[in-house]
């Protein structure tokens, strides 16, 4: 017989282990003999109210929820081949800057360089005009001492065709004017300007060529300079 210590009620059957009335658990009964089952209230032995402890399933739940997001973070991680994939595609970007930084730089030294060089190649050029035109006047005056210091009677000096004739400008546009210059060639220095319908003008001195272009030296309202004789035709 099993009996249950809370409410007293008897039990034959030996496979119970919990009362039926209070599900509290059930005890050998001292005298096993007894079959009665006596009824609930009978006994005046003081009865105690046993409630069976509550197993908080949210704790394992909260441990098991934890366990998983800790898990999911791990394997949620930037895999290591994609790190360095990025930091391998900036480096690359980076070394390409650099590189297209380093080709423009020199490219720009270059040009300069080229550019000082068309410079010094003008200057050397325009020097060596200038000095060719010095020495046509130097060898002119060194041959007119020479005459002079001989005794001779000087020699009338030819009658130059261009003495009385004059010129006007021609070729050049109603917006522009037409250089007077030191000396021959197209420099940015100049002595004067004659407009584009300029007239009276008159070639008192040699001329000289240079490249394609013939260059006379000329007189206009008391300036005297070089010209480019295209642009002058017969009044």
């Amino acid at each position: 017989m099993k009996k249950c210590p809370k409410c007293g009620t008897m039990y034959s059957d030996q496979t119970l282990a919990f009362c039926l009335a209070d599900g509290t658990v059930l005890i050998e009964d001292e005298h096993s003999a007894q079959t009665e089952v006596f009824s609930r209230g009978i006994s005046d032995a003081p009865t105690e109210n046993f409630f069976p402890a509550k197993t908080d399933a949210g704790n394992f739940e909260t441990t098991d929820t934890k366990v998983r997001s800790t898990r999911d973070i791990r394997t949620s991680g930037v895999s290591p081949f994609w790190m360095i994939a990025t930091f391998g595609l900036i480096g690359i970007v980076l070394a390409s800057g650099l590189i297209g930084a380093i080709l423009w730089m020199g490219s720009a030294e270059q040009s300069a360089a080229e550019n000082a060089g068309k410079e010094m190649r003008n200057d050397s050029n325009n020097t060596e005009i200038a000095g060719s035109a010095n020495s046509d006047l130097n060898s002119s005056a060194a041959n007119l001492n020479v005459s002079n210091r001989s005794g001779s009677a000087p020699k009338p000096p030819a009658a130059d065709p261009n003495a009385a004739k004059t010129y006007k400008v021609t070729g050049v546009k109603s917006d522009d004017v037409l250089y007077i210059r030191q000396i021959p060639g197209n420099l940015k220095s100049y002595v004067d300007k004659i407009p584009p319908d300029g007239r009276g003008i008159r070639i008192v001195g040699g001329s000289k060529k240079l490249g394609k272009t013939l260059w006379v030296l000329i007189e206009y309202s008391g300036k005297r300079g070089w010209v480019n004789k295209g642009y002058l035709t017969g009044e």
